[in-house]
């Protein structure tokens, strides 16, 4: 129920204005091509390790859902020319969008330990990284649109272990994979007017055609088929699913995106 309400909330992301978390962005190994890479490594975390929005520092806003009136407190981070989106709902104490982290357990299981990543850091060895949702929203600021080349990603523990062994945990009845199986995230772009560019998609795990992959480290994804964007917005697909949607944990770990001008 919470995932069909915020497919409903997440073009409001984009206007309403929001207190933010300001990061900076750092020069690739060639500035004359003008690139630049995002990696968080600005953001201050507390000592919970993360920050998921429900310090209620976001815009408040009540709102009616299925006749029931909850808090929302929008919020983002401001990380060069990119803004990443963050919900939080205060009566169910969850979040949607993006949450910043550097927790790095890789041995527990289930939804209480979903701001880590399967690795010993963020990505080439640093310490923040981003943890997406399903139908986070990125976008640069002002309208302006950029060309997206790559960014690195990997699994949180939470979905890494949920599709390794399997899940019987309160919000998910996941299976562990097998032959046939799959989990994906897709990126999709979009111009300043709303119009898709194109979209890519990466196996967070693939249990097709003989394989038995599940993403444990940091891989770089080449982004740049969605070419000139002002937006990108992150889904899931996964062959573990009911009626109700997808069973597999919809998270994925991001770090080092690189654009230029």
């Amino acid at each position: 129920m919470k995932k069909n309400y915020f497919n409903l909330l997440c073009w409001i992301l984009l206007i309403i204005p929001a207190l933010f978390v300001s990061c900076e962005n750092e020069e690739d190994d060639d500035p004359l091509k003008g690139r630049f890479t995002i990696t968080f490594e600005n953001i201050e975390l507390s000592s919970q390790g993360y920050w998921n929005g429900s310090d209620l520092t976001g815009k408040k806003v009540k709102e009616y859902y299925y006749g029931s009136l909850v808090t929302n407190y929008y919020n983002e981070f401001h990380c060069g020319e990119l803004i990443f989106h963050n919900l939080f709902t205060q009566e169910w104490s969850s979040w949607n969008g993006f949450v910043c982290s550097s927790l790095t357990d890789t041995v527990t299981s289930g939804s209480s330990n979903v701001y880590s990543v399967y690795a010993e850091s963020g990505a080439t060895l640093s310490k923040n990284f981003m943890v997406a949702s399903n139908n986070a929203v990125m976008n640069f600021m002002d309208g302006r649109e950029k060309q997206v080349h790559s960014l690195r990603l990997n699994n949180t523990t939470y979905s890494y272990l949920a599709i390794s062994k399997g899940d019987d945990g309160d919000f998910n009845q996941c299976t562990k994979f097998s032959d046939g199986d799959y989990f994906s995230v897709t990126f999709t772009g979009y111009d300043a007017k709303g119009n898709i560019t194109n979209d890519c998609t990466f196996y967070l795990a693939d249990f097709r055609e003989g394989k038995s992959y599940i993403c444990d480290e940091w891989t770089m994804f080449d982004i740049s088929s969605l070419g000139i964007v002002n937006k990108i917005i992150i889904t899931f697909d996964s062959s573990d699913k009911n009626e109700y949607g997808i069973l597999t944990p919809t998270y994925v770990c991001i770090d080092n995106l690189v654009y230029s001008n």
